[in-house]
């Protein structure tokens, strides 16, 4: 199977389930068994697909697959500075789900804590306080201050559900503080 033919099966199956008011990025696509047992190979080349209908469903595929998404890793990674806020979103669950971090992949998430999309920045603050705890033994102390201190500029941020996120992350760190 190509890439081509993932994305006729994605576009019609967005097709079957359109109706006033639907958002396809949401769609959690049920892809057919044939498509769904297909090369890891496969979801790895529809990362660079221009359709994000398949980039979503290809890193929606890789939560499920975490073996294929450690294989993936870097790939996962690039899709951080995508245009698309769902692709951001979706890549900052796969990597949290995968634990794919690498010390590049922790800064990218910092710094969309700064995202215009209120639900990316939400899921950076969530990733941020795992990624810190998890990967402390893998980061230098810099890149440990660097969530630290990102995690309490997003304590301030105009939301409310991303000040919530940001500051439960600094609890998990020990890094909470009211002053």
């Amino acid at each position: 199977m190509e890439v081509k033919e993932l994305e006729e099966i994605v576009d019609n199956i967005i097709l079957q389930h359109d109706y006033p008011g639907f958002e396809p990025r949401s769609l959690n696509v049920a892809l057919p068994q044939l498509v769904n047992d297909a090369p890891a190979r496969l979801y790895f080349a529809a990362l660079s697909s221009e359709n994000i209908y398949v980039q979503l469903v290809s890193l929606r595929w890789f939560q499920t697959r975490l073996g294929a998404a450690r294989r993936s890793a870097n790939a996962i990674a690039n899709q951080l500075d995508n245009k698309d806020a769902w692709v951001r979103f979706e890549t900052i669950r796969t990597i949290e789900i995968g634990k794919l971090w690498d010390e590049n992949s922790i800064l990218k998430i910092c710094a969309l804590l700064k995202d215009p999309d209120e639900r990316v920045r939400e899921q950076a603050a969530k990733a941020c306080g795992y990624l810190a705890r998890d990967a402390s033994k893998l980061t230098k102390p810099a890149i440990q201050k660097t969530i630290i201190t990102s995690l309490k500029e997003a304590s301030q941020d105009s939301a409310e559900s991303v000040r919530r996120k940001a500051v439960k992350s600094l609890r998990k760190l020990g890094a909470f503080s009211l002053s």
